[in-house]
């Protein structure tokens, strides 16, 4: 007894529909799955790292601006204890890089992010490993200023090239933080250019 077309057609969707389930649920969704492990991983490795690059920036541009007064007295010590402390958060900074890059940044800005971090922690490195009693603050500052052009570097490199667009106009609001961060950064660039120059002179 041969079963009507239409149930036949019917089955066949079923049992087609059945198989290719069932291929998708173990040959591709498993790899599906670690591919979007590894996207989030390095979505929340690049945040993380992000933050300690543009923590490290601003620490570097205080001490540039600290070294401006050739400290003296009780302030040396005190100065290279920040000094140290910042080549410390470089050295973390550049942990991070490594481990960011192994988990799958990689490509030309992977590996130029990595050399401006381990650039900008090995700038520091070495002038701050054995501070003298009374340092030449001219040279560190050239350092310094080594080390806030390099991070800059890296926080351009580890910010997202793209972002999702609405359909809507961005608010008033928004307009205007954009508008008071751009503004910001040009001041402290302008500033600590001044300083530079000035030291320089």
């Amino acid at each position: 007894m041969s079963l009507p077309l239409a149930l036949q057609a019917a089955l066949i969707s079923a049992a087609t529909a059945a198989v290719v389930t069932l291929m998708i649920e173990y040959a591709a969704k498993p790899r599906l799955e670690v591919r979007k492990d590894r996207i989030v991983s390095i979505a929340k490795a690049r945040r993380m790292l992000n933050v300690q690059i543009f923590m490290s920036l601003n620490n570097a541009s205080f001490r540039l601006l600290e070294t401006a007064e050739d400290p003296a007295g009780v302030e040396i010590e005190r100065v290279k204890d920040r000094l140290r402390s910042l080549a410390e958060d470089l050295a973390a900074a550049e942990r991070a890089a490594e481990e960011l890059f192994a988990l799958g940044f990689r490509g030309a800005a992977g590996r130029a992010l990595n050399n401006s971090v381990a650039g900008a922690h090995y700038a520091l490195k070495r002038p701050v490993e054995d501070l003298p009693a009374e340092p030449d603050w001219s040279s560190t500052r050239r350092v310094l200023r080594e080390v806030d052009v390099l991070l800059d570097i890296s926080l351009e490199l580890c910010r997202p090239r793209w972002r999702l667009r609405y359909w809507r106009e961005r608010s008033r609001t928004e307009k205007f933080r954009d508008f008071r961060v751009a503004e910001v950064t040009e001041k402290r660039r302008d500033f600590l250019n001044m300083q530079y120059n000035r030291l320089n002179d």
